[in-house]
């Protein structure tokens, strides 16, 4: 969902920001930027449609999963990438509950409540580089962006989505 992503992005440069003793951008600009498709990754709509459509000109060599289906039925796209990887879970490691545990080992939960992740730091001894490992992780929730974004930024980005992906044939 853009509107979660934008959240995400928005709290992620504002914890970057605190973390180098900078001004943090306000959330209604933030979201100026995000709409004109202005950052240092460019448009969020014009990159996911090129992994959209890169997917469907070369399955073979993209899957394309959104983080909504992922989060909702975790173990199934776990064994779908594996599978889409070449290395499908075994009929025997299925029973063994190998996927089931490989979920739970990378769960949010789990991987967020790592000492590395709680108290490490990127790029450590880099000056301005270096921040730290917890700024990558927030809430992981789905539809988390009602508790930042107003009723009119939400239907704001629903049209920039709906215009963006027009005739593409993706919904998000």
């Amino acid at each position: 969902d853009p509107k979660d992503t934008f959240v995400s992005f928005y709290h992620f440069i504002a914890r970057y920001s605190k973390s180098q003793n900078t001004q943090p951008i306000q959330l209604d600009e933030a979201l100026e930027l995000f709409y004109e498709g202005v950052s240092m990754y460019g448009s969020y709509w014009d990159h996911v449609l090129g992994y959209w459509k890169a997917s469907l000109e070369r399955p073979d060599k993209l899957m394309f999963l959104k983080y909504e289906d992922l989060v909702e039925d975790t173990v199934l796209y776990l064994k779908k990438t594996a599978e889409f990887m070449g290395y499908p879970f075994s009929s025997e490691e299925q029973q063994q509950g190998v996927p089931e545990n490989i979920v739970q080992m990378c769960s949010f939960e789990n991987l967020s409540g790592l000492e590395v992740n709680k108290i490490g730091k990127h790029r450590e001894g880099q000056g301005n580089l270096e921040f730290e490992n917890n700024i990558y992780f927030r809430k992981g929730k789905v539809g988390d962006w009602k508790n930042y974004l107003t009723t009119e930024m939400s239907q704001r980005l629903d049209q920039r989505t709906l215009q963006k992906l027009s005739g593409s044939g993706l919904s998000l």
